[in-house]
């Protein structure tokens, strides 16, 4: 006996109150004033993680360094800027901590 397929409701999309990391308040403004989407070409962002059972123990790190995702994503959730994250470690590129956020988000 077949399944049968029951009706998905259309709920209208809420009104989603501005994030509170600061890492995501400014992506959210980037969209609202030009209509980028947050994270266009999230496969090009993603290019840029390495998870290597071999380095790190297999955590996901920004390819080529030994620095973990999981680090980057503890210090923006604590309020660090992407600005002081770039300064404590300037051998990584402001592309680097948005692939650790589309890394996150997958």
């Amino acid at each position: 006996m077949p399944i049968p397929q029951l009706p998905i409701p259309q709920l209208p999309i809420p009104q989603l109150p501005i994030p509170q990391l600061p890492i995501l308040q400014e992506l959210y403004k980037k969209y609202i004033q030009t209509g980028e989407k947050l994270m266009d070409g999230n496969q090009n962002l993603l290019s840029r993680i390495s998870v290597d059972p071999n380095i790190c123990s297999g955590k996901p790190c920004i390819k080529g360094h030994r620095i973990w995702v999981s680090l980057i994503l503890g210090y923006l959730a604590g309020g660090t800027s992407i600005e002081e994250v770039l300064e404590a470690y300037p051998s990584i590129e402001r592309e680097d901590i948005l692939a650790c956020i589309a890394y996150g988000a997958e």
